[in-house]
């Protein structure tokens, strides 16, 4: 009896510090990931297990950002790639937003990718190219993965960020190797015996520690900070990445304006994108 009494007290002690979470209905939604229940009034509520699996989505969250401060990321990497990042950790924190910056990312930038990797591993393996083939195909599983919409979102929109600092670096690696897969028909005269090994030994090796660094499973488990030195060391060397990120963090900062200007509502749910 004394230890049901002692867990029922922990549990009300800890519900009662985060109490104020359980009325954040955009964020326990848009960012940590969870659909609330209808009264029926139909007004959100929780049960006492979604409270509880809440609870450690935030926590975990929280210790995620705990040391996120954008004046300094900006201080240490520069204006513009410490902006680019400083912007990030504003987005995640910025729950309504995050589903639109998801789609937009998987719209206007890895949708495409992916139909471009396909057309190159239809090529290869009709070229009797299979363990370059195959690769690629080990590359694609990864970006869906990531796009698949598995994981909480908070989670996604770092990942997918990876997934386009990550592949733009890849792109890169292999153009200079002399694969360069937006290439087409010219893909072919480009692939001599000497390029092939060359690209299959840096998929091989280090494509995974680029990928696990940037979207892997432990992308998100220490935190935005230790990302972030992952991230800012590829990005500084691929312009291409901040090409393609600025234009989804520019319509971000846009919305945040129109917020701070009060003409939209924060408290709607985010119109598709």
């Amino acid at each position: 009896m004394a230890k049901d009494m002692k867990l029922i007290m922990e549990n009300w002690k800890r519900y009662e510090q985060y109490h104020d979470l359980f009325e954040r209905h955009n964020h326990i939604k848009y960012c940590l990931g969870f659909e609330p229940l209808l009264n029926e009034s139909g007004a959100p509520y929780y049960s006492e297990e979604m409270k509880q699996k809440i609870i450690e989505e935030h926590i975990l969250f929280e210790g995620f950002l705990d040391a996120f401060n954008p004046i300094q990321m900006i201080k240490k990497y520069g204006e513009e790639v410490g902006q680019l990042f400083a912007t990030l950790g504003t987005l995640i924190k910025s729950p309504e937003h995050i589903p639109q910056f998801i789609r937009s990312a998987k719209r206007k930038i890895i949708a495409g990718w992916v139909s471009q990797f396909q057309k190159a591993i239809q090529f290869l393996e009709s070229k009797n190219m299979p363990t370059f083939a195959k690769l690629l195909k080990k590359v694609v599983a990864g970006i869906k993965a990531v796009v698949s919409d598995s994981d909480k979102p908070w989670k996604t929109a770092i990942k997918i960020t990876g997934v386009i600092i990550g592949v733009t670096y890849l792109h890169q690696q292999l153009k200079k190797m002399g694969a360069d897969l937006s290439a087409g028909a010219d893909l072919e005269a480009s692939l001599s015996e000497r390029v092939v090994e060359a690209v299959e030994n840096w998929l091989i090796n280090e494509w995974p520690k680029v990928m696990a660094k940037l979207y892997g499973a432990g992308a998100v488990a220490g935190s935005f900070a230790g990302w972030v030195v992952g991230a800012v060391a590829i990005v500084k060397v691929v312009n291409l990445a901040k090409k393609a990120l600025k234009p989804l963090f520019a319509n971000f900062e846009m919305l945040v304006q129109r917020k701070e200007d009060g003409a939209i509502d924060m408290g709607q749910q985010p119109a598709p994108a």
